[in-house]
């Protein structure tokens, strides 16, 4: 069995060719906490570049790693590494996990770390190096397809420059699947005034907003905070997670944050997303 400090021989790739230059590369696997730790300061720099969403942050996705390795202990880092000779390339943010299919077999399953407590997920690349990274990984993962029995990538963006090339570059190299929608979300184009937007909606969905508006300022007194200051963060992460519980116990459901853990992770986060100003917390 491989525990979490453990880690197997590193990957190396050598020279390859892109367009007509020659680009040397190296691959490797981290597959442990403490070279996961080392990487914070080059993957904060891919990320600003990279153009991806909060999901794919240092700050997210090494504390969504902390708590839910603790609620799955049999779930193990492999996050692939991609180096230029002078630079981060890639990071594509992987992890296995063992679960029990049908009661009958284990199936081991690689997925991208953040399943199920994120709204997008992907891989972080080098604009310009999509097609090279997306072939290393996934010549790589066909050398290695021993290591799990099924590939898992969901909630991967409209707006992801790779996930097309990666899909394809599994497809080459002997994979088969497929792609397919997995949840639609709703999104409202926002004009230059908060009128100006609702009287483009519909006259439906117009007469709704306004009759709950008017609801709430005859029932409530209604004021409006952001969150400022460090200090305040705790109090109001724990008024947002217990107005999420109470209506979704009120319709029967557990509702997200029924494990501790779960409310743990968020607590965590908020606090790093704030010191790196982008919590937006109202």
């Amino acid at each position: 069995m491989i525990t979490e400090t453990e880690s197997r021989p590193r990957i190396g790739i050598d020279v390859l060719q892109v367009t007509k230059q020659h680009v040397e590369v190296s691959l490797h696997v981290v597959e442990n906490t403490v070279d996961f730790d080392a990487l914070e300061t080059e993957w904060d720099l891919l990320f600003e570049e990279s153009g991806v969403s909060v999901f794919q942050s240092f700050e997210w996705q090494r504390s969504w790693w902390k708590y839910y390795r603790e609620r799955h202990p049999r779930a193990h880092l492999y996050i692939i590494v991609i180096r230029g000779k002078r630079r981060l390339l890639a990071i594509a943010p992987f992890f296995t996990e063992t679960v029990r299919t049908l009661g009958l077999f284990n199936l081991c399953k690689l997925s991208f770390l953040g399943r199920e407590d994120s709204d997008y997920l992907d891989v972080l690349m080098v604009k310009g190096y999509e097609s090279l990274c997306t072939n290393l990984i996934a010549s790589h993962l066909a050398e290695h397809r021993s290591m799990f029995d099924v590939l898992y990538f969901e909630d991967i963006p409209e707006r992801s420059r790779t996930h097309a090339l990666l899909y394809e570059a599994l497809a080459k190299v002997g994979f088969c699947g497929e792609r397919f929608i997995n949840e639609y979300c709703p999104r409202t184009h926002l004009l230059d005034s908060w009128e100006a937007t609702v009287a483009s909606f519909s006259g439906t969905h117009r007469r709704h907003l306004n009759q709950r508006r008017r609801q709430v300022s005859e029932n409530f007194v209604v004021e409006f905070e952001m969150t400022t200051r460090q200090e305040e963060v705790r109090g109001n992460m724990a008024d947002f997670i217990a107005l999420h519980q109470q209506r979704w116990n009120k319709m029967g459901y557990k509702g997200a944050f029924s494990d501790q853990r779960v409310v743990a992770f968020h607590h965590e986060v908020a606090q790093r997303c704030f010191q790196r100003g982008w919590l937006y917390l109202a």
